[in-house]
Order: C-alpha cells, then sequence, then structure tokens
C-alpha cells in the first residue's frame, strides 16, 4: 500500500509532499514482518528548467525476527532540471 500526497505552498516556487508506505517484508531468518515507510519532501524551483529538493524518509520495521532490525532514517537532496 502507498499513499502518496503533495501541495504547492507557493504555486512554481515552493512545494512539500510525502508519501505513506505499508510493506510485507521477509528477514534474514525468512520470516515475514510488516514494514512501514514515511518520506517528506520539499521542493524548490527558482527558475523555469532548475530547481532543489530535500528529502527526508524512514523506514520502521514491526515484528521482524532477526537482531538489530530497527528504525533507518535518511536524509538526501538534489537538483532538477
Amino acid at each position: 500500500m502507498n499513499l502518496l500526497y503533495g501541495w504547492d505552498i507557493i504555486p512554481d516556487s515552493f512545494s512539500v509532499g510525502g508519501s505513506t508506505q505499508g510493506n510485507a517484508n521477509v528477514d534474514s531468518l525468512q520470516s515475514t514482518y510488516m514494514e512501514l515507510a514515511q518520506s517528506l519532501t520539499a521542493n524548490y524551483s527558482r527558475r523555469e528548467k532548475l530547481g532543489a529538493y530535500t528529502e527526508l524518509f524512514a523506514f520502521f520495521p514491526d515484528g521482524a525476527q532477526t537482531r538489530g532490525f530497527g528504525p533507518e532514517y535518511y536524509f538526501d537532496g538534489g537538483f532538477t532540471c
């Protein structure tokens, strides 16, 4: 399951969006568990053909049997053209 959403805060200049997911997954012990994922993105546009974005996303395993499975957090960004 994946729910995508977004809003134009300042038309043609600044927008935000996100994704909420629920996925079935299998750990290294072949045990099935639920993994939830969440992302939030900010998009910036200064010119018609040049923009940038930043993104924060995370994974939250629930019910994994393998030791060391826990939340994972990531941050990235880049340019768009």
